[in-house]
């Protein structure tokens, strides 16, 4: 159990740790629940007369997803641009290149940490959507179309909120990247009901639900776009931290250093034992 869990990316269990202690996470967990169960019980209690003549399995869907998506698009992509951009102002990105740990290893441990947390508020709200459907009035394909939307959009703002969190480099970026992380989860937001409302209609049949996977293949490619430039940005530059690279001769001694991403060459330290002093005196 132990070689399993250390095989584990470490970015993942601390971001994870961090999150289920922080009260943000509770606080948002706590007034789903709260809203879905209040929702549930205002339905009943409002139309508690009709319920055994219409079917309203697809107002309590549509109540619930909407509640859904304020986490999945609102406080998930918070929470990873949270995460992303303080390495960038805690300047901690070197001390994790130290470890040995690779740029998309540290971005699949921020993207990994907001999968884990809408798999939680997910988990939490299946039983409220399994109790709407019970009421009929909406089929299993709608659902998990809806289901499949808000994860396949909801993923873009998270994608999203990573590229601008490894985007910030001081106070006012991050202000500014803070902005763009609300507008596109907002966007997502809007998008993805917009999209549950025409998905839970009385007039959708199974052809036009299965249509709507065809917005996967573009989605994909923006959050596939995104994710490369986040792992560009991340990557270590400084000398201090990246080693050297050098070409060396038949001797193994160092002939030239290869310039940097900024096409500098590097200074080459006095310490170095293998450095001709053809190259040191450069």
């Amino acid at each position: 159990m132990d070689e399993f869990s250390d095989n584990w990316n470490p970015v993942l269990v601390r971001e994870v740790r961090r999150m289920l202690k922080s009260r943000a996470f509770g606080g948002t967990f706590f007034l789903m629940l709260l809203s879905c169960w209040g929702s549930c019980l205002f339905l009943i209690i409002d139309n508690w007369s009709l319920l055994n003549l219409t079917e309203y399995g697809r107002e309590f869907c549509t109540i619930y997803f909407f509640i859904l998506l304020v986490p999945i698009c609102i406080v998930v992509p918070l929470t990873i641009f949270s995460v992303s951009s303080r390495e960038r102002l805690g300047q901690t990105l070197e001390n994790i290149a130290l470890t040995g740990i690779k740029p998309g290893q540290v971005l699949n441990g921020y993207l990994g940490c907001g999968f884990m947390q809408a798999g939680l508020y997910y988990s939490a709200l299946l039983p409220f959507i399994s109790f709407g459907y019970l009421f009929r009035g909406i089929g299993i394909a709608q659902i998990l179309a809806g289901i499949f939307i808000t994860v396949l959009l909801g993923a873009a703002s998270w994608v999203w909120s990573l590229l601008l969190g490894t985007t910030v480099r001081g106070t006012v970026s991050q202000t500014v990247c803070l902005i763009f992380t609300l507008l596109g989860g907002l966007l997502a937001f809007a998008v993805s009901f917009s999209i549950i409302m025409a998905l839970f209609s009385s007039d959708m049949n199974i052809g036009g639900v299965f249509g709507f996977f065809c917005l996967a293949i573009p989605t994909l490619m923006m959050m596939s776009f995104f994710y490369g430039i986040a792992k560009e940005r991340i990557r270590i530059t400084n000398r201090m931290v990246r080693p050297y690279r050098v070409v060396l001769d038949e001797q193994g001694n160092i002939l030239r250093f290869k310039p940097d991403a900024n096409n500098l060459f590097h200074e080459i330290p006095e310490w170095h034992e293998r450095t001709n002093l053809e190259v040191r005196n450069q």
